[in-house]
């Protein structure tokens, strides 16, 4: 199958504007974004017309972008995972916190994100070590929350890793059972501490009990002593 593309002509030195009636003619859909900038596309472009269009723009003074069209956001991929995936229960979990949400409160994330596959071809490389092909392979699709997905937006690091690995269906069970596993240690260990500490208390509280009662000893001991001078001299005196 030949290789297509979509192609991208944006403002250079020159206002792409200018250029809006041979665009419209060439079928380029003009798309703007929340800047207010505009930009003009088109989709399954071939080799040939990707070649021509870019030399139009170097002589028109325009900014030409050509991207391979599987690293691309589909239309259907949503729609395509669920059915690859269906869910007895109705609910999907989300890959990076865990929580179950129904199918119309749940999303379908790009684990590599689109935006970052389009713009770098280094991304693309990684990628390809995991098997991804493509932006919409299934590879590198899971099912986030709305929360989950706004945080995450085109970030990579860290999210890469939590994406593949939560969306393994052994993870959440395999983390809940390590989870009481560490607790129950932790809890043991705390025990141990509070028993070690309550022993070392008891010893200081009867070294405490025991130095007092050292002292009400000696006390009681001279004023044994006291009432036996006193008797003493009373017997001398009469």
């Amino acid at each position: 199958m030949a290789q297509t593309y979509t192609v991208r002509i944006k403002n250079g030195t020159k206002s792409v504007k200018r250029c809006r009636i041979f665009l419209w003619w060439k079928k380029y859909t003009c798309i703007r974004r929340e800047n207010s900038r505009v930009y003009y596309e088109k989709k399954e472009c071939s080799r040939w017309e990707k070649n021509h269009m870019q030399r139009y723009c170097r002589r028109r003074n325009l900014t030409f972008e050509a991207v391979p069209t599987q690293y691309t956001r589909s239309s259907n991929y949503r729609s395509l995972f669920f059915a690859k995936y269906p869910s007895p229960t109705g609910k999907y979990r989300c890959a990076y916190c865990g929580k179950k949400k129904p199918k119309d409160k749940i999303t379908i994330d790009h684990i590599f994100p689109v935006h970052c596959m389009e713009e770098y071809p280094a991304v693309r490389r990684r990628a390809a070590l995991f098997g991804i092909h493509g932006s919409n392979d299934m590879k590198n699709l899971c099912t986030a929350c709305m929360r989950c997905n706004q945080k995450k937006e085109a970030k990579m690091g860290i999210w890469i890793l939590k994406g593949f690995i939560g969306k393994q269906p052994w993870y959440w069970p395999l983390r809940r059972i390590l989870t009481v596993i560490l607790v129950f240690f932790c809890a043991i260990s705390r025990a141990k501490n509070i028993y070690a500490c309550g022993m070392e208390l008891d010893k200081y509280i009867t070294k405490i009990k025991a130095g007092k009662m050292y002292k009400y000893m000696q006390t009681r001991e001279l004023f044994s002593r006291g009432e036996k001078h006193e008797k003493q001299d009373v017997t001398y005196g009469g």
